[in-house]
């Protein structure tokens, strides 16, 4: 699996242009913005935790195999003594990863020590594991996006426009979808567990107890920056593709709802 080393934040600022000045005058709301998504990050993250430890318990009981079945509750239980410390580590990541963005710097970058294809174009066992759980992780950043893409669209250029660029790709985007799950992919490698159905579980977890539940805080950032006078003129129609396009899981509590179901993708391969 991946590790630490594979998140870099490049020294190249974004579009050739230093940012400086720019920031200067826009400095409070860029703070402002950062402390709004880790406030809201943060109890999602941990609720993660919890969901993703049920549904590990689950996949673990449905497991016809006594092997993998034995396999997956010393996943559960790894994970149970990782959670502390990957909950320290995501807040820690997402706050760097905003503080090179905003020095201008183009967020972060993940990328592979080898590459997923051999000379011979076959797949290893591990090389088939890292494209599943590379797939897993760029499907759920591409859904989110769908669903939050006016807010993210606006949002992207109020950060660009605060940072005197001309635009940002919505990747570099420290609170979008895809630094987000990029982000927890780096965290989940340091999770003791080579059983990738196990991991598949848990991003799935992810992607429904964090980016099921983005659309507020994109909503407040943007409200936020049009009353501190960052491109006012633009809409603020909130995009409400994911709450149109997928029932909320969203319980009255505050936390995720819980689905008592081993995820369909991987419930025909737990045996």
């Amino acid at each position: 699996m991946a590790n630490a080393d594979k998140i870099v934040y490049l020294e190249k600022s974004l579009e050739g242009q230093a940012p400086k000045a720019k920031m200067g005058k826009y400095s409070v709301q860029a703070e402002a913005c950062q402390t709004m998504m880790l406030q809201a990050i943060e109890p999602l993250v941990h609720n993660l935790f919890s969901q993703a430890d049920d549904d590990l318990y689950r996949l673990a009981e449905n497991s016809t195999s006594n092997a993998r079945q034995t396999l997956f509750f010393d996943a559960m239980r790894g994970f149970r003594i990782f959670q502390e410390k990957a909950e320290k580590s995501y807040i820690r990541l997402l706050q760097n990863t905003f503080t090179s963005f905003w020095a201008g710097n183009s967020s972060v970058s993940f990328f592979s020590e080898q590459s997923l294809l051999t000379d011979d174009e076959e797949f290893s066992l591990v090389e088939k594991d890292e494209l599943e759980e590379e797939l897993a992780v760029t499907s759920m950043a591409s859904r989110a996006i769908a669903d939050y893409h006016r807010d993210l669209h606006t949002l992207n250029k109020r950060f660009a426009h605060m940072l005197d660029v001309e635009s940002i790709d919505g990747e570099e985007n420290p609170a979008g979808p895809t630094a987000l799950s990029q982000i927890f992919r780096v965290v989940l490698d340091d999770w003791e567990t080579e059983e990738v159905l196990a991991r598949i579980v848990v991003y799935k977890c992810f992607e429904k107890s964090v980016l099921a539940n983005l659309g507020d805080v994109y909503e407040s950032m943007n409200l936020y920056l049009a009353e501190k006078g960052v491109l006012p003129e633009l809409s603020q129609q909130r995009s409400r593709g994911w709450s149109r396009s997928r029932p909320s899981r969203q319980a009255p509590t505050g936390r995720p709802a819980q689905d008592d179901s081993v995820p369909d993708a991987v419930a025909s391969e737990v045996a």
